[in-house]
């Protein structure tokens, strides 16, 4: 679910920020598209590559604070998936 999530806000951030219809919050995903927009998103797929592999190797870590952290986790980006959908909204109007 991380992956697909992250693979969204991804596709959905790049596209704000090309369009410029938002910033990019997170000082260091800003610094990456600076750089050059495909350093943001190859770094944004990694991590999803990285989640990924853990579920298809069948080493997901099982400790409490990685599930605490992955819950956290979803639930930001839910966050941000929903305010990326309210700009979506208001621009197609």
């Amino acid at each position: 679910m991380l992956a697909a999530l992250n693979s969204m806000d991804a596709a959905l951030t790049l596209a704000g920020l090309h369009y410029e219809l938002i910033t990019e919050a997170n000082p260091v995903m800003r610094i990456l598209y600076e750089m050059h927009p495909a350093a943001f998103i190859c770094s944004k797929l990694s991590f999803s590559l990285f989640l990924l592999l853990f579920v298809f190797t069948g080493r997901v870590p099982s400790s409490p604070i990685i599930k605490v952290l992955s819950i956290a986790a979803a639930f930001l980006y839910s966050a941000v998936l929903l305010a990326h959908l309210h700009w979506i909204r208001l621009l197609i109007g």
